[in-house]
């Protein structure tokens, strides 16, 4: 699995539900999000950054992360997130966001806050509401102190999380370092649209290393269960074989810095794995086979592993179920 998956993922992917976290397990904004307060917006259809304080959090933000002695406006992330490209620098001064109206502030817990808005010449289209979340990975809440964690080479770590109107809802983990009033992306860690790739939990550890958590689609479990040209990988087919959607979350990838550290599958994954009802169970087979392995492994009470404890179950199943063992033959 790709730690970081393209942003120019395809946004009508399949919808599903998805709650983002950070190390405070902030919920992610959605549809039925109320905003707290609303940002005052240009007559113009290009509102300008900076009219007004962005939204408040009653958590503490580094300076990398404060205009003015306020916190970042959102409004500029917005403006400058592209969905074809990756940003290497957000200005935080003078950005202007043009076609975005209804522009309203949305507080969604510690260090995390952001913007709703819509676009002008899609308003009314019954479009998903989209929106712009900026959240401060720290310290964990039972570590908070008063103090910044340390901070690395390459800068602070940001998320952003934003869905642009259709039903991905992205994230970026990244880390930026000022530089006057811009933000320089300095490195991406992970990033993707919900179950592919999403980032779910994530923090700085006292050492200034940063811990963080992904979600896994099946497909992306047998993926980090071995070597990546391993000849069973090559013959399973993504979507085709197992599940690899965006709303198909089995589990999440927990690393440390570009380390992977451990696998676990997520609470209430037997009940939804035995209860899948195919029309065609026949076409299904290998999907079936490992949600059958995966049942009875969380019949043993064990549903956190290591690397090396992951590789192991992993080999298991892709002999049982994908028909593949010593002798393989890659179609």
């Amino acid at each position: 699995m790709k730690k970081t998956i393209a942003i120019a993922v395809t946004i009508g992917l399949a919808a599903g539900i998805y709650t983002a976290f950070m190390h405070n397990k902030a919920e992610a904004p959605g549809l039925e999000a109320t905003p707290a307060a609303s940002i005052a917006a240009a007559s113009s259809d290009a509102p300008a950054a900076n009219n007004t304080p962005a939204p408040a959090t009653d958590w503490p933000l580094p300076p990398e992360l404060l205009v003015d002695g306020q916190p970042a406006d959102p409004l500029c992330f917005a403006a400058q997130t592209s969905m074809e490209s990756e940003t290497s620098r957000y200005e935080l001064k003078n950005c202007v966001a043009e076609g975005l109206v209804n522009i309203e502030a949305l507080e969604k817990g510690p260090a995390s806050y952001g913007i709703s808005y819509d676009y002008k010449d899609a308003e009314g289209m019954g479009m998903s509401k989209p929106y712009m979340m900026i959240q401060y990975p720290g310290k964990k809440l039972e570590d908070m102190d008063g103090n910044f964690p340390p901070t690395g080479d390459k800068g602070i770590p940001l998320i952003l999380r934003y869905n642009t109107g259709g039903t991905g809802q992205f994230s970026s983990l990244m880390t930026v370092k000022r530089e006057g009033d811009a933000l320089i992306v300095t490195g991406t860690l992970a990033g993707g649209d919900r179950c592919n790739g999403g980032v779910t939990e994530a923090w700085t550890e006292n050492d200034g290393s940063i811990r963080y958590d992904q979600n896994i689609t099946p497909y992306d479990m047998i993926v980090l269960g071995g070597d990546a040209n391993r000849p069973a990988l090559q013959s399973i087919k993504a979507y085709d074989d197992v599940a690899a959607c965006a709303a198909c979350c089995y589990g999440s990838a927990q690393y440390k810095g570009d380390t992977l550290i451990g696998i676990k599958f997520y609470d209430g994954l037997k009940e939804s794995v035995t209860s899948a009802n195919y029309e065609n169970p026949a076409e299904h087979t290998k999907q079936i086979c490992f949600d059958a392995a995966l049942a009875r492994q969380i019949d043993t009470g064990k549903t956190q592993f290591t690397p090396e404890e992951w590789r192991g179950f992993i080999a298991g199943i892709e002999t049982e179920c994908f028909t593949y063992g010593t002798d393989v033959t890659t179609p």
